[in-house]
């Protein structure tokens, strides 16, 4: 994630769904990559299809700590 991040990727990228990055990660309880994509400044309030925030995606799914990083 980092050589990537490091390479300029768009990080606010999204899918089909319209997922960034940050919302995938927070989906899954990634923390390690919802930090370093916190670090490079993405946007927090960016929302899928359905209007879900990474918050909202890691709180659904019981991501704890995902929750306490996006806070």
């Amino acid at each position: 994630m980092r050589l990537l991040l490091n390479s300029g990727v768009d990080n606010e990228a999204k899918d089909n769904n319209r997922l960034t990055a940050l919302l995938q990660g927070a989906e899954n309880g990634h923390e390690t990559v919802v930090r370093m994509l916190l670090e490079n400044i993405v946007d927090q309030e960016a929302n899928d299809n359905t209007g879900r925030t990474a918050m909202r995606c890691a709180a659904l799914n019981g991501h704890e700590a995902v929750v306490r990083l996006l806070e």
